[in-house]
C-alpha cells in the first residue's frame, strides 16, 4: 500500500477567532475553510528513539523537568517554549552510573508538533485575592 504524502483538509470548527466555515475565501474562492488533518498535534518524548530515559528516586528526568518548568511558567509561557526549556534542562544533565555503559551519558528529549497557534495552559491562573 502506497502512503499518500498529502491529504485533503478537514473542516475547521468555527470558534470565536476563526472565520465562519461557510465563508468564501476571496483569494482562492474556497467555500469551506479547512486545515490539514494532522494539525494541532503536539507529541513529547522523554528521549530520542532507541535511547534510554534516566530516572532518579523522584521520577524520570523528563517528568521532573516538565513539573519544574510548567509549575513555574504555565501561567505566562507558550507550551512549545516551555518544552524547549524542558529539553534544555535535560540536555545539561549527566548520568552517573559507574561500572555501567550508561556512566556519564546524556540524553535529549524530543518534541514534534503541528500546532497552528500558540498554546497556553492556565493563562493568568492562579488569581490572587489581595
Amino acid at each position: 500500500m502506497q502512503r499518500v504524502s498529502a491529504a485533503p483538509g478537514v473542516p475547521l470548527s468555527q470558534t470565536s477567532t476563526d472565520a465562519p466555515t461557510q465563508h468564501i475565501n476571496q483569494a482562492d474562492n474556497t467555500e469551506n475553510k479547512t486545515v490539514p488533518e494532522d494539525s494541532d498535534i503536539l507529541v513529547a518524548y522523554s528521549t530520542a528513539k532507541d535511547m534510554k530515559a534516566f530516572r532518579e528516586a523522584s521520577g524520570t528526568w523528563f517528568i521532573n523537568a516538565i513539573a519544574t518548568v510548567f509549575s513555574e511558567q504555565a501561567t505566562t509561557e507558550h507550551v512549545v517554549d516551555m518544552l524547549t526549556e524542558v529539553k534544555n534542562l535535560i540536555s545539561q544533565r549527566i548520568a552517573y552510573a559507574p561500572g555501567t555503559k550508561h556512566h556519564r551519558c546524556q540524553v535529549s528529549a524530543v518534541t514534534q508538533d503541528t500546532l497552528r497557534k500558540k498554546l497556553y495552559l492556565f493563562p493568568g491562573f492562579p488569581k490572587t485575592n489581595n
